[in-house]
């Protein structure tokens, strides 16, 4: 396969691809985005190129967002962000990483962004939250019930005195 090959097949795998892929200049108006970008940012893709993030998402949203474009953009590093948000009135968690697309002079010209939906596993990792807490509350009330069963053994049940028979 030669190299005209790929470049003709990339659009098409970016817009398949099952992970939110956009693209930003600089100065924060989007050049890219594929289709699962779309559903990530509740808007149809057509309708982000060439707007801002404050144009096309919800305000709660961009803030963190531009900061971590910002960031990128000034210190020349990716960084991962964790994101939730109400889609339909259900909690939607991805996992987003934005990196710098640097030229030929290791200049910054635009803003990868990539994310992936994360709720299942999200989900997964509130039930085992969920689970190590009723697990470490039972294990407190063992705990309690031990030190009784303890003290019990210690004192005499009649006269409640400690049980000298134990030295």
């Amino acid at each position: 396969m030669e190299r005209a090959d790929l470049q003709q097949i990339l659009p098409f795998f970016l817009d398949h691809a099952e992970v939110a892929v956009a693209i930003k200049d600089i100065h924060g108006r989007y050049l890219f985005a594929n289709r699962e970008f779309g559903h990530y940012a509740e808007v149809g893709p057509k309708d982000v190129i060439g707007h801002f993030s404050h144009e096309c998402l919800p305000s709660e949203r961009t803030q963190s967002m531009d900061a971590a474009d910002q960031s990128v953009i000034g210190e020349h590093k990716g960084i991962f962000c964790e994101e939730h948000f109400l889609r339909a009135g259900t909690p939607v968690y991805y996992l987003s990483m934005h990196f710098p697309i640097l030229d030929d002079k290791e200049r910054v010209i635009a803003v990868g962004l990539v994310a992936m939906d994360v709720t299942e596993r999200q989900g997964d990792a509130s039930e085992s939250v969920s689970s190590l807490r009723t697990a470490e509350q039972v294990n407190a009330q063992l705990r309690q019930a031990m030190e009784a069963l303890e003290q019990r053994a210690r004192t005499d049940h009649l006269t409640n005195a400690w049980n000298r028979r134990q030295f």
